[in-house]
Protein backbone atom coordinates (compact mmCIF):
# COMPACT_ATOMS: atom_id res chain seq x y z
CA UNK A 1 0.00 0.00 0.00
CA UNK A 2 2.93 2.33 0.69
CA UNK A 3 4.15 2.00 -2.90
CA UNK A 4 0.68 2.95 -4.17
CA UNK A 5 0.68 6.01 -1.91
CA UNK A 6 4.04 6.99 -3.40
CA UNK A 7 2.69 6.36 -6.93
CA UNK A 8 -0.41 8.45 -6.13
CA UNK A 9 1.83 11.32 -5.08
CA UNK A 10 4.23 10.94 -8.04
CA UNK A 11 1.54 10.49 -10.68
CA UNK A 12 -1.27 12.56 -9.20
CA UNK A 13 -3.57 9.56 -8.79
CA UNK A 14 -6.76 9.48 -6.79
CA UNK A 15 -6.88 6.39 -4.57
CA UNK A 16 -9.13 5.24 -1.74
CA UNK A 17 -7.70 2.80 0.77
CA UNK A 18 -9.19 0.63 2.02
CA UNK A 19 -12.20 0.56 -0.29
CA UNK A 20 -15.37 -1.12 0.94
CA UNK A 21 -18.31 -1.71 -1.36
CA UNK A 22 -21.54 -3.63 -1.68
CA UNK A 23 -22.21 -6.01 -4.55
CA UNK A 24 -25.64 -6.46 -6.12
CA UNK A 25 -25.98 -9.75 -4.21
CA UNK A 26 -25.65 -7.86 -0.94
CA UNK A 27 -22.15 -9.25 -0.31
CA UNK A 28 -19.74 -6.71 1.19
CA UNK A 29 -16.16 -6.74 -0.08
CA UNK A 30 -13.09 -4.80 0.92
CA UNK A 31 -10.32 -4.09 -1.55
CA UNK A 32 -6.87 -3.00 -0.47
CA UNK A 33 -7.50 0.09 -2.55
CA UNK A 34 -9.41 1.61 -5.43
CA UNK A 35 -7.51 3.50 -8.11
CA UNK A 36 -10.00 5.96 -9.53
CA UNK A 37 -10.20 6.59 -13.30
CA UNK A 38 -8.26 3.49 -14.39
CA UNK A 39 -9.46 0.08 -15.51
CA UNK A 40 -13.24 -0.15 -15.30
CA UNK A 41 -15.64 2.78 -15.47
CA UNK A 42 -15.72 2.90 -11.65
CA UNK A 43 -11.98 2.32 -11.24
CA UNK A 44 -9.51 -0.47 -10.58
CA UNK A 45 -9.79 -2.52 -7.41
CA UNK A 46 -6.65 -4.03 -5.92
CA UNK A 47 -6.93 -7.25 -3.93
CA UNK A 48 -4.22 -9.36 -2.31
CA UNK A 49 -5.78 -12.75 -3.00
CA UNK A 50 -7.63 -14.25 -5.96
CA UNK A 51 -9.59 -16.51 -3.61
CA UNK A 52 -11.33 -13.54 -1.99
CA UNK A 53 -12.74 -12.31 -5.33
CA UNK A 54 -13.10 -15.51 -7.37
CA UNK A 55 -16.78 -16.11 -6.47
CA UNK A 56 -17.66 -12.46 -7.22
CA UNK A 57 -15.80 -11.67 -10.45
CA UNK A 58 -18.94 -11.31 -12.58
CA UNK A 59 -20.58 -9.03 -10.00
CA UNK A 60 -17.44 -6.90 -9.68
CA UNK A 61 -17.16 -6.47 -13.45
CA UNK A 62 -20.91 -5.94 -13.86
CA UNK A 63 -20.69 -3.18 -11.23
CA UNK A 64 -18.21 -1.34 -13.48
CA UNK A 65 -14.94 -2.13 -11.74
CA UNK A 66 -11.74 -3.59 -13.04
CA UNK A 67 -9.68 -5.60 -10.58
CA UNK A 68 -6.18 -6.86 -10.14
CA UNK A 69 -4.51 -9.20 -7.70
CA UNK A 70 -1.19 -7.83 -6.50
CA UNK A 71 1.19 -9.20 -3.90
CA UNK A 72 2.64 -6.88 -1.31
CA UNK A 73 6.13 -5.79 -2.39
CA UNK A 74 8.96 -7.67 -0.74
CA UNK A 75 11.00 -5.75 1.82
CA UNK A 76 13.96 -5.69 -0.56
CA UNK A 77 11.93 -4.11 -3.39
CA UNK A 78 12.30 -0.47 -4.26
CA UNK A 79 9.53 1.74 -5.60
CA UNK A 80 9.90 2.20 -9.35
CA UNK A 81 7.74 4.89 -10.92
CA UNK A 82 8.07 3.41 -14.42
CA UNK A 83 6.64 0.08 -13.24
CA UNK A 84 3.52 1.85 -12.00
CA UNK A 85 3.20 3.90 -15.17
CA UNK A 86 3.43 0.71 -17.24
CA UNK A 87 0.77 -0.99 -15.13
CA UNK A 88 -1.59 1.99 -15.33
CA UNK A 89 -1.11 2.31 -19.09
CA UNK A 90 -1.96 -1.38 -19.44
CA UNK A 91 -5.16 -0.94 -17.39
CA UNK A 92 -6.19 2.11 -19.41
CA UNK A 93 -7.69 5.45 -18.50
CA UNK A 94 -11.44 5.45 -17.79
CA UNK A 95 -11.84 9.02 -16.57
CA UNK A 96 -12.80 12.14 -18.48
CA UNK A 97 -10.49 13.06 -21.35
CA UNK A 98 -9.94 16.55 -19.94
CA UNK A 99 -8.51 15.07 -16.72
CA UNK A 100 -6.31 12.47 -18.41
CA UNK A 101 -2.77 12.68 -16.95
CA UNK A 102 -0.17 14.13 -19.30
CA UNK A 103 2.19 11.19 -18.62
CA UNK A 104 -0.38 8.72 -19.94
Amino acid sequence: KQFWKKAASDLNLQITSPYRFLLSSGRKLEAILLIHHFGGARGMLIFGSYDEVAPYIKEIVDAGYGFSILDEPMESEQYNKEDYVDMLVEWGWSGANKTRPSWL
